[in-house]
C-alpha cells in the first residue's frame, strides 16, 4: 500500500534482482505504464533457481513488454536527498529513477535461536519432526532447515510454511509425525502463470515442451524426474507434480533409445502397462533420441490417461452403488404394490 502511489504512469522504476520477486514487481510496474529496468548481478536472471531455458522464456517475456534487462550488472549506490532520484550501477552507468525495488533474497532470522544456544545450519536446524537441538523448542517455516531426501534444505514458500507448521503443531502435542515436504511454487507475470513442482537441485538435463501459448521444462538427474517449470501449462504441471509426489516408476528397458516413431509407439504401450502399476515405486522417466519430444508428449498423454482413470475410479464406484440402491428400492416398491 505504501508503494502504490509511486506506481504511476510514466514513472521510472529500477528493479534490483532478477529473481521471481523482482520479475513480478517488474510486471506490475510495466502494466502500470512505468518505464522499467531490471539489473541482475548474475550472468542471467533466475540463475539461482532455474535452468537457462526458463531464464530465456522470462527474459523474452519481459523484453517483449518493453522492460530493459541488464544482466551481469550490479548496483553501486543510490542518489537523492529525501527521495531517490538516480542509481549508479557497478559499471558506472547513471540511471534516473523515481522508484527502486530491491528483491535479492532473504537471510533467515536466527538471532533468537542463536541466543537460545540452538544449533544452526542454513537457518534453525530441526529434525524430521520440527524439533530443534533443544527438545523443548520447535521451529517451522522459512527459517527452519530440515532433512529432505538425504540432504538438508530450507524452503522459502507459503505452502511449506503452512504444511510444516501444521505437522509441528501436532508433534508438539505428541503426534510424532514425520514432515515430508512436497515443494511447489507459483508466480504470476502479465498473462503468464508459472507453476513449479519439485526441486531442480542437481539436475543434469532438461526436456523442453513448447507450444502456442504454453511451455514446460522438465528437470532430470540421470533417469529421475526432479522438477517441472510449467508456464500456462496446468496439464504438464499436474502430471509432473503427481509423478514427483507419488514416487511412481515409469521406466524404459535398460539401454532403450527412442529414435523412430514406430519404436516410440511400441514403447508407449509398454509405458502404459508400467504406468498402470500406480504407486509401486519411484518415478524415473528418461527418453532420448531424435524424436524425444514426440515420445515425451506421448508419455505425458499415457500418464495423464492413467491418472484420469484413477481419478474416475471412485466416482464410478459411487455411481454403481447408487444404481444398485435404486434397483433395490424399485424391487421393494414393486413387491409392495403386488401385495
Amino acid at each position: 500500500d505504501a508503494m502504490e502511489p509511486a506506481f504511476c504512469e510514466g514513472a521510472r522504476a529500477l528493479i534490483v534482482g532478477g529473481g521471481y520477486i523482482g520479475l513480478e514487481a517488474a510486471a506490475v510496474a510495466c502494466k502500470r505504464g512505468m518505464s522499467v529496468t531490471i539489473i541482475e548481478m548474475a550472468d542471467r536472471i533466475l540463475q539461482r533457481v532455474a535452468a537457462p531455458e526458463t531464464s530465456d522464456y522470462f527474459r523474452a517475456l519481459h523484453v517483449g513488454r518493453g522492460v530493459e534487462i541488464r544482466e551481469a550488472t550490479g548496483l553501486d549506490r543510490l542518489l537523492g536527498e529525501d527521495h531517490v532520484t538516480a542509481a549508479i550501477l557497478a559499471d558506472g552507468t547513471e540511471l534516473q529513477v523515481d522508484v527502486v525495488i530491491v528483491g535479492i533474497g532473504i537471510s533467515p532470522a536466527t538471532e533468537l535461536a542463536e541466543a537460545a544456544g540452538l544449533e544452526l545450519d542454513n537457518g534453525i536446524r530441526v529434525d524430521e519432526f520440527g524439533r530443534t537441538s533443544d527438545p523443548s523448542i520447535w521451529a517451522a517455516g522459512d527459517c527452519a532447515s530440515f532433512p529432505y531426501k538425504g540432504e538438508r534444505i530450507r524452503l522459502e514458500s507459503v505452502p511449506n510454511a503452512i504444511d510444516q507448521a501444521e505437522i509441528v503443531a501436532d508433534n508438539m502435542m505428541g503426534a510424532e509425525k514425520t514432515y515430508v515436504a512436497k515443494p511447489w511454487f507459483w508466480s504470476d507475470q502479465y498473462d503468464v502463470k508459472l507453476q513449479i513442482a519439485g526441486l531442480n537441485a542437481g539436475y543434469d538435463s532438461v526436456v523442453s515442451r513448447v507450444s502456442d501459448g504454453s511451455a514446460s521444462f522438465w528437470y532430470f538427474k540421470g533417469d529421475t524426474l526432479l522438477a517441472v517449470d510449467a508456464m500456462n501449462d496446468p496439464r504438464g504441471y499436474m502430471i509432473g507434480k503427481r509423478l514427483i509426489e507419488a514416487g511412481e516408476r515409469v521406466s524404459l528397458p535398460s539401454g532403450t533409445v527412442l529414435t523412430e516413431e514406430r519404436v516410440v509407439c511400441d514403447r508407449l504401450f509398454f509405458l502404459l502397462e508400467q504406468a498402470s502399476q500406480c504407486g509401486q515405486g519411484r518415478s524415473e522417466v528418461r527418453i532420448r533420441g531424435e524424436n524425444a519430444l514426440i515420445a515425451f508428449d506421448g508419455l505425458l498423454r499415457v500418464v495423464e490417461l492413467r491418472l484420469v482413470q484413477l481419478s474416475l475410479l471412485y466416482p464410478v464406484t459411487e455411481l454403481l452403488l447408487l444404481l444398485t440402491l435404486l434397483l433395490l428400492l424399485l424391487f421393494l416398491f414393486c413387491s409392495y404394490s403386488c401385495c
